[in-house]
């Protein structure tokens, strides 16, 4: 009776070790997609209100739709008590999206050191491209989720099934 316990557990255990890869690989994906609706952000009010960086990430932080972007919120303060704001973009954004791929992180954080660096139509066709980047990296983590998502939790399953035969 002990050992089935064990083998019980052993399956549950890969079981949930492969529903747990698939939520960070939904949760990468959720925070792609609102980097995405953050530069479409940026770039409205670039475009429609032109106005400075701070202002900028006022408007971010309280945007509703990009609550879940909550590094925004501690940027804004931070800035409104005089910090740099490039400095405090860099520390929220890096420890935030500290789960991500690297390639990612790293134009996250170029996002911030280019925001509020060159004139207006620069600025746009900057955002814009970091904008596309994220949509390219949602569309391609995307598509590597509905490949292998439902694969890495049958294989945590039959990982977990395999141990526990050979350990009986």
């Amino acid at each position: 009776m002990m050992r089935l316990s064990f083998c019980a557990a052993i399956i549950v255990s890969g079981a949930v070790t492969g529903a747990a890869i698939c939520e960070m690989m939904k949760k990468r994906i959720h925070m792609l997609r609102l980097l995405t609706e953050m530069c479409d952000e940026i770039l409205l009010l670039l475009e429609f209100r032109a106005p400075d960086i701070y202002e900028i990430v006022r408007c971010l932080a309280s945007n509703e739709k990009l609550s879940r972007l909550s590094f925004l919120k501690e940027v804004y303060e931070d800035s409104e008590s005089g910090a740099v704001f490039k400095d405090v973009w860099k520390i929220r954004s890096q420890a935030f999206f500290s789960y991500m791929p690297s390639e990612v992180t790293k134009n996250v954080l170029e996002l911030g050191a280019d925001l509020g660096t060159c004139a207006l139509d620069g600025q746009l066709a900057v955002v814009n491209g970091y904008r596309k980047f994220f949509e390219s990296e949602y569309v391609k983590l995307e598509k590597q989720y509905e490949s292998k998502g439902k694969l890495v939790q049958a294989f945590g399953i039959f990982a977990g099934a395999f141990i526990a035969i050979a350990l009986y």
